[in-house]
């Protein structure tokens, strides 16, 4: 929800209220997280049985790369510490999920085909 503000010099500020809105700072975290959320589930379909080909897990390493990155650069801009709503240990959990989906898409890939 945006709210109209007059500040003292009369310009009208929009403010983001309740910390969910595109100008917030979780914003970029919960984004990074979503993308690594999918790069994950690509690297599990990968890891599965069902899935003979190395198609997937490239696509899980792709897509954790980019969600990696994402990540990183949130929590390099991100300006305060932990507990002031910028998203900083969102982008850290992010970064770990991204992680995790790179660690099994590689292992995927490394295992021998049968």
């Amino acid at each position: 929800m945006l709210v109209h503000h007059l500040s003292a010099a009369s310009a009208p500020i929009w403010l983001a209220v309740g910390g969910y809105g595109p100008g917030s700072g979780r914003f970029g975290a919960n984004v990074a997280a979503l993308i690594a959320l999918a790069a994950l589930a690509t690297a599990f379909l990968a890891r599965s049985r069902f899935r003979s080909t190395p198609t997937a897990a490239l696509l899980a390493q792709a897509i954790g790369l980019i969600a990696m990155n994402l990540a990183v650069w949130h929590v390099a801009r991100s300006a305060a510490g932990f507990g002031t709503g910028n998203g900083r240990a969102g982008g850290i959990v992010a970064a770990a999920i991204a992680l995790a989906a790179l660690v099994l898409a590689a292992r995927t890939l490394a295992r021998p085909r049968d």
